[in-house]
């Protein structure tokens, strides 16, 4: 894929493919719970396409972050809401994946919550991330 280009956030309601997620947790080799999250990809990417992940978190602690990872440990970005009250939910968040993330039709991920003062990497609640979707979404300046 080469690097992301602009987006047209617009159309995201038109073209969105929301997907089902299996979710597990699972022991670390240190004995920390983690949310490893596989999402099954119904297609490859078309031409001029690519493929974005939707994060829709809840009410999360004030300050904390969840932080999206491939298995292998690399850090695709973090969802850290800004601005919104506490106990309100934060609502929808884009993080483009990369290419490699795609393999074999499936999308594998780990999803950790980062709070100051406490232990990192501990999983998030099914209230703290309500939903991971994957949504086809146009590239543009090609």
């Amino acid at each position: 894929m080469g690097g992301f280009r602009l987006l047209f956030c617009l159309a995201l309601a038109a073209s969105s493919v929301v997907l089902a997620c299996a979710n597990s947790r699972r022991s670390t080799p240190a004995g920390e719970e983690r949310r490893v999250v596989t999402l099954a990809l119904p297609r490859p990417p078309a031409p001029g396409e690519t493929v974005i992940l939707r994060v829709t978190t809840g009410a999360l602690p004030r300050g904390a972050r969840v932080v999206v990872r491939l298995t292998d440990g690399e850090v695709l970005g973090a969802v850290s809401p800004f601005g919104v009250l506490p106990g309100r939910k934060a609502g929808p968040s884009m993080i483009p994946l990369p290419e490699k993330a795609m393999a074999n039709g499936k999308v594998q991920l780990v999803l950790e919550v980062e709070e100051k003062g406490q232990p990192p990497g501990r999983a998030p609640t099914r209230k703290e991330v309500e939903a991971v979707d994957l949504v086809f979404v146009p590239v543009t300046g090609q």
